[in-house]
C-alpha cells in the first residue's frame, strides 16, 4: 500500500514511531511497511522501513521468529544510520 508523498522528515517519524509501538511478543507480527517502498542505492534498504529486498519479499512466508529478527534488524538500522548521519530522511 502506497502512502500520498510524505515528507523525508514525516517518513522518519513514522517508522521512529512504529519502532516505538511494536511488540515484539505480538503474533503476529505487524508489517513495518510505511508504503514507501524505494530501494535506496546506496543502503540497499527500502527508504520507508529500512528492509532488504530479501525481507521485503519473503515477510508474508515468515514466523514470528524471522519477523522479529527482521524488526530487531530495522532498529539497529535505524540507530546505526541515524548515528552517522547517512539516513538522508534527517534534515542536515
Amino acid at each position: 500500500m502506497r502512502k500520498k508523498s510524505a515528507s523525508r522528515k514525516e517518513q522518519k517519524a513514522e517508522l521512529a514511531a512504529l519502532l516505538a509501538r511494536v511488540d515484539l511478543h505480538d503474533s503476529p507480527l505487524p508489517s513495518p511497511c510505511i508504503g514507501v517502498c524505494r530501494i535506496d542505492a546506496r543502503t540497499a534498504l527500502c527508504e520507508g522501513c529500512l528492509r532488504t529486498r530479501d525481507e521485503i519479499a519473503q515477510w508474508g512466508v515468515f514466523d514470528d521468529a524471522s519477523r522479529c529478527t527482521v524488526w530487531q534488524a530495522i532498529g539497529r538500522r535505524h540507530r546505526d544510520l541515524s548515528a552517522r548521519r547517512r539516513w538522508f530522511f534527517f534534515p542536515f
